[in-house]
């Protein structure tokens, strides 16, 4: 299982106009990293073991799921 996703890509921003759905729920991650969070519209990473999560900047997010998992911190401002 996982336990870290990093979706930066190879020059740290491909996935600025191609990712729009990440799904990943269930593994055991517990850091998540993406760059451009604008253009993600559905983030579903319920089931893992993420601590804390930054919200901002998510402008076009339509569906998150985060259950399942130990947070002790959500930013979102």
């Amino acid at each position: 299982s996982l336990s870290r996703l990093s979706l930066a890509g190879v020059s740290g921003d491909y996935e600025k106009n191609v990712l729009t759905r990440i799904e990943a729920r269930d593994n055991r991650i517990a850091e998540f990293d993406i760059v451009n969070t604008g253009g993600c519209r559905w983030l579903d990473l319920a089931g893992n073991r993420l601590a804390e999560f930054n919200l901002k900047d998510y402008d076009s997010i339509q569906h998150l799921d985060l259950s399942g998992n130990a947070l002790t911190e959500l930013n979102l401002a």
